[in-house]
């Protein structure tokens, strides 16, 4: 997402975090990360990453990657619309997937 080319610098106008809104989800258990382990990408402020797991109680949370059919192993990618619609999943190894969706609305005719 960082290379010149992707939608994130294509469209970002020259600062791509006001444009964009990145959070993260981490499929890693609390104890095993820290958020700096992240490419700076996907960590532009701490609240912004978040993880797939359970409360310090083990009573609440973990199972998104699971409900959702993500592979916490590989990831994807899901955009998220200003209107809270999905617009697009796909996985990591798609970012061209990501870069067409963006390109049929954002692309200048």
């Amino acid at each position: 997402m960082g290379a010149q080319e992707s939608f994130y610098r294509r469209f970002g106008h020259g600062d791509p975090a006001k444009v964009f809104d990145v959070l993260s989800i981490a499929s890693a258990k609390k104890q095993d990360v820290n958020y700096t382990d992240l490419p700076p990408l996907f960590r532009q402020h701490w609240s912004k990453v978040l993880l797939d797991d359970t409360d310090m109680y083990a009573r609440v949370g973990g199972g998104g990657y699971e409900r959702y059919g993500i592979d916490p192993q590989h990831g994807a990618i899901v955009v998220v619309r200003p209107d809270g619609y999905v617009g697009i999943v796909a996985p990591f190894e798609e970012l061209k997937d990501v870069n067409a969706y963006f390109d049929s609305f954002m692309a200048k005719s």
